[in-house]
């Protein structure tokens, strides 16, 4: 027989009160409950799960807004790094672009542009990382396209300050045709 712990035993009353009681006042509390216990454990996939289940099931909620921004945060507390599959940094660019839409006025109070900024700045680190690797391995036409790319969506970031470093030293930078400025 297994013994339960408290955390098990406090989990499955939250989920027996949002799941049996779903018109009650006390449903949309227990998920988030329920949520920022996985987020402040570290568990942060099923916390933005929990978060997203929050959303969707009680749109209207007076926890929404609170909500949409822990589940941003666990999106972003998902990336382990550049060496790591990106796709929990385009989840959370996606969630902090709506809470910007969805609240512009906590847009600006919560920094939001520079949490987006900073996302930005590591999927370009990764894209150049990506173009290093293939530069190292001798597949220098992907090594291009990658910098490029790093380039091209990422301008202003550090990344693709090197990025364009890299296309310089393999004499890749496009030439611009004759007559024309660098701002055209």
């Amino acid at each position: 027989m297994r013994i339960l712990s408290g955390e098990d035993v406090a989990l499955s009353i939250l989920d027996e009160i949002s799941a049996g009681y779903p018109e009650d006042a006390a449903a949309p509390l227990a998920i988030k409950t329920k949520a920022d216990y996985y987020f402040r454990t570290g568990d942060h996939a099923l916390a933005e799960l929990e978060y997203a289940r929050l959303l969707r099931d009680y749109p209207n909620n007076r926890y929404g807004q609170y909500a949409l921004r822990r589940s941003a945060d666990a999106a972003l507390a998902g990336f382990h790094g550049i060496e790591y599959d990106e796709a929990a940094l385009i989840e959370a660019e996606e969630r902090f672009n709506d809470y910007g839409l969805q609240y512009p006025s906590a847009r600006d109070r919560e920094e939001v542009d520079v949490i987006l900024d900073g996302i930005g700045e590591s999927r370009a680190a990764k894209e150049l990382a990506i173009g290093s690797y293939y530069e190292r391995t001798g597949h220098l036409t992907s090594a291009v396209f990658y910098y490029r790319l790093v380039e091209n969506e990422w301008p202003d970031s550090v990344a693709a300050v090197q990025a364009t470093r890299r296309l310089e030293l393999l004499g890749a930078l496009e030439q611009k045709p004759a007559g024309t400025s660098e701002g055209e």
